[in-house]
């Protein structure tokens, strides 16, 4: 294969396997195991659409080796007894079908859990420690721990092979065990396993030959690891580079480069802000000093920025995780030179990540309403009979349903109020680090515009026009107004979405803002960024807390990085447990969690209290129109995803 990027698509040796591209999906954690760790249908077709998207090589999300002590999540993968193994051979044939090589990815937790995940069992570590972020002490590995641990690992990788998968890579990254091993900044032993680096390395080594000895010299190892923890007294790149070194000697085939654990996660889980491909040096440094195949991550979106990491030689191949996400025909559309077409992850973290997997959900895509869905329930069929569908409201909900009732043979038309089309999604992207939120819309403005759906801009819907236009279905997808508080004074404020749409555009240098939801975290982001002096009122405490505090609502780890990386610079303080009572000319007034009232003093008062549905034409279309729909926020004012989702599902369905 040559086709455009020609170096991504140059095929390569990872021992003695040969991989016919350089695209690879890294462990991915989907939650799509069942709850007692098997395989399960769905995990199988999502890995099968992937493999049919052009991918290389697929590396399953991690599985456990000992369970429940090593769980990282509940809805975990196991490969701690031979029953397991049929369904890891449904996962190898699937991506065989494609001439897609697929490895299995082995673990334990170490630390890392807590104990309603670990089901009531103490967590070990390779020195009594806490984890920052899960808050449970683990205990110390003793000898025979460790002994035990190098035999579950080697076992577990005798099952991949067994399964008939092509390789296997073991979990030495993001901080789990063999992490805490390497590891000065969790590995305090003063034995043979600890100290130094020689030392530090011996698990990880002694795992690998026991594995060489059961699995023989040609099935093909490979080790992930985090290069550089960014945590002080944490794994540095030079270390790395000696420990890539002694791994190569040891016999492994591949390595896998990554950085940090949990207390630095925004590094291993990029945020929105992070640029495309900022890790790659990390995989060149170490691809400098071995001789094996190097596979470089982080934030890789485009074709092109692929193509140039394979060309100046900096790896030898491009993970993209929550890219074949969004678009598991990445590979195919970069081949093909469509990348437009490409529907690219915008990094919010929020259905793969923080919101749902974290929360022991499902996997889900703000971009792609069919990631982790049945095919039943995604599938686009054509309709029996051809419809006059009119959508109303052209932001991603209104777009995604214009799309999918096209493509269902429907005659659709899309009127949108505005004079551009991507509604919430400019509100999304105003706050700077969150740029991204834009993307979609190029992506669906092309797939309208390839569909040939009517689209009509400055087009304010009313009953009678509705009624003129006879249609058989109408989506409303007419999105949210913000709420104003019926108080004294109201007509003195602001409403953040107008500060951030910049349709107000001087608030003072002493801004107040009111709510520490998504609008308001987005403001104080806005505003501190030029400088001013915040006032924040919230009903809620003032610290940062995992389950309270300002922005409590949002992804977990957009609201640490923000937390540890923007708010500090800010000149914002906050006022708790406060409500609103009256707008004077002076400031707000508000009252305390004690019922005392008090004057907060600033330039201009700016509402960020949430929104309500703006659905008023569902109520005056009744008996006009045979069916209405009604999708997003103008159903119920939540995220983009369920936008997503339910403007996809409305027009399949209709």
């Amino acid at each position: 294969m040559s086709g455009r990027y020609p170096k991504l698509w140059e095929p390569i040796m990872v021992g003695k396997l040969e991989i016919k591209n350089r695209i690879v999906h890294p462990p991915t954690t989907t939650n799509f195991a069942s709850a007692t760790g098997e395989v399960t249908d769905l995990m199988v077709d999502h890995y099968r659409r992937i493999a049919e998207g052009g991918t290389g090589l697929i590396i399953v999300e991690n599985t456990q080796v000992k369970y429940p002590e090593g769980k990282n999540v509940v809805r975990q993968l196991r490969l701690d007894d031979n029953k397991y193994i049929a369904g890891y051979q449904q996962l190898a044939e699937a991506a065989h079908l494609y001439d897609c090589k697929i490895f299995q990815q082995v673990h334990h937790a170490g630390r890392q859990t807590d104990l309603r995940i670990s089901e009531g069992v103490q967590p070990i570590s390779a020195s009594e420690s806490t984890c920052g972020i899960m808050q449970t002490t683990a205990r110390e590995a003793t000898k025979e721990d460790i002994k035990d641990l190098i035999e579950r690992y080697s076992e577990a990788a005798l099952r991949v092979k067994m399964a008939g998968m092509d390789g296997v890579e073991f979990h030495g990254a993001h901080g789990y065990l063999i992490c805490q091993f390497l590891s000065p900044y969790t590995n305090k032993r003063t034995d043979e396993y600890g100290g130094s680096l020689e030392n530090r390395m011996r698990f990880l080594l002694e795992i690998i030959e026991r594995t060489r000895e059961k699995v023989g010299p040609d099935f093909p190892i490979c080790v992930r690891y985090s290069v550089e923890e960014f945590v002080p007294g944490g794994l540095t790149l030079d270390e790395s580079k000696e420990i890539a070194k002694a791994l190569e000697a040891a016999g492994v085939d591949l390595l896998d480069i990554s950085c940090g654990i949990y207390e630095s996660m925004q590094t291993l889980l990029d945020v929105m802000d992070y640029k495309e491909g900022w890790r790659v040096y990390q995989a060149e440094a170490i691809k400098s000093v071995v001789n094996i195949p190097v596979i470089c991550v982080g934030n890789i979106r485009t074709p092109s920025i692929a193509e140039k990491i394979i060309a100046e030689g900096r790896a030898d191949f491009v993970a993209i995780s929550r890219g074949l996400l969004a678009d598991p025909e990445w590979p195919k559309k970069a081949y093909e030179g469509r990348e437009d077409d490409i529907n690219k992850c915008i990094s919010c973290n929020i259905g793969c990540i923080g919101n749902h997997v974290f929360a022991d959900l499902h996997c889900r895509c703000t971009v792609n309403p069919l990631l982790g869905r049945r095919k039943e329930y995604v599938e686009i069929t054509p309709a029996p009979e051809a419809k006059k569908v009119l959508v109303i409201g052209g932001g991603p909900a209104g777009m995604w349903a214009a799309c999918a009732a096209k493509m269902r043979g429907h005659d659709v038309t899309l009127w949108e109020k505005s004079d551009r089309l991507g509604g919430t999604l400019y509100l999304a992207a105003a706050a700077p680090g969150k740029g991204k939120y834009i993307w979609p819309k190029a992506y669906l403005e092309k797939k309208l515009k390839d569909l040939d759906v009517k689209i009509e801009l400055n087009k304010e819907a009313t009953a009678a026009d509705v009624g003129n236009m006879k249609p058989d279905t109408v989506i409303l997808a007419t999105g949210a107004v913000p709420i104003l508080p019926d108080i004294p004074g109201k007509e003195k404020a602001v409403q953040g979405v107008d500060v951030l749409s910049g349709k107000v555009k001087d608030v003072g240098d002493n801004p107040i803002v009111v709510g520490a939801g998504l609008t308001g975290m987005d403001l104080c982001v806005v505003l501190g960024e030029q400088g001013k002096n915040i006032t924040l009122v919230t009903r809620r405490t003032d610290q940062y807390l995992l389950t309270d505090g300002p922005g409590v609502d949002m992804e977990p780890i957009h609201r640490y990085w923000l937390f540890t990386t923007k708010i500090p610079n800010y000149k914002l303080k906050i006022v708790p447990f406060s409500t609103y009572k009256e707008v004077t000319d002076k400031g707000l007034i508000v009252v305390d969690k004690d019922g005392n009232e008090n004057l907060v003093e600033g330039d201009t008062v700016i509402l960020a209290l949430g929104f309500t549905p703006n659905n008023r034409l569902a109520q005056e279309l009744k008996g006009i129109v045979p069916q209405i729909l009604t999708v997003g926020d103008s159903r119920e004012p939540r995220r983009i995803i369920n936008a997503t989702y339910e403007g996809f599902q409305a027009g399949r369905m209709c």
